[in-house]
């Protein structure tokens, strides 16, 4: 049954159900469904087996290391705590931070491209700004900050600390999902 430039296998709602699209010429009908006939059975005989599928493609999903981005900022903020005895209250500048970096200079940016100037501690982790973050992250040590992220099961392949530097605040080191949902359950 063809319906608006789409094949369809089954109804809607029907287990089993897969709509293909067609982007002109093909695969033919018999290699279409011998393409998707395991799927179809799978689904025909078991929902559970359906389910299975999409949650060992999520646990893949989980377990690719990727960009960890801004969310390793509230485990640098709580170092610094730790470490350096900062409180919610103490005063922080949000204004432009350049390093001599292995490749040269670099200068970090906040995602918006603009600067708040002098901001609490607590107001720079809310609103997750970039330069007070890697400045926590220098007071507190970048080869401290390694080693607390490794207890936390974050790193699991240890490397030079220096290989990351202050980026280790704005996503230059590679995490898992599953990683940092349990390292945000130890710091709940």
């Amino acid at each position: 049954m063809k319906q608006s430039g789409r094949r369809s296998l089954g109804r809607f709602g029907d287990p089993g159900f897969a709509a293909i699209e067609e982007t002109g010429p093909g695969p033919s009908d018999a290699s279409r469904a011998q393409l998707f006939t395991p799927f179809l059975t799978t689904n025909r005989n078991s929902q559970s087996s359906c389910c299975a599928l999409i949650r060992e493609n999520l646990f893949h999903y989980a377990e690719a290391p990727r960009s960890s981005g801004s969310t390793l900022k509230p485990f640098i903020y709580g170092l610094g705590m730790e470490v350096k005895g900062y409180t919610a209250a103490t005063l922080l500048t949000d204004t432009g931070l350049a390093l001599d970096a292995h490749a040269g200079a670099y200068t970090f940016k906040n995602y918006d491209e603009s600067f708040l100037g002098p901001i609490l501690y607590r107001n720079a982790l809310g609103n997750s700004r970039n330069i007070p973050a890697a400045q926590v992250l220098q007071a507190v040590g970048i080869d401290v900050a390694y080693r607390h992220l490794c207890d936390l099961g974050l790193i699991r392949v240890r490397e030079n600390p220096a290989r990351y530097g202050l980026g280790m605040s704005i996503g230059g080191l590679y995490v898992t999902l599953a990683d940092l949902v349990r390292a945000y359950g130890i710091l709940a």
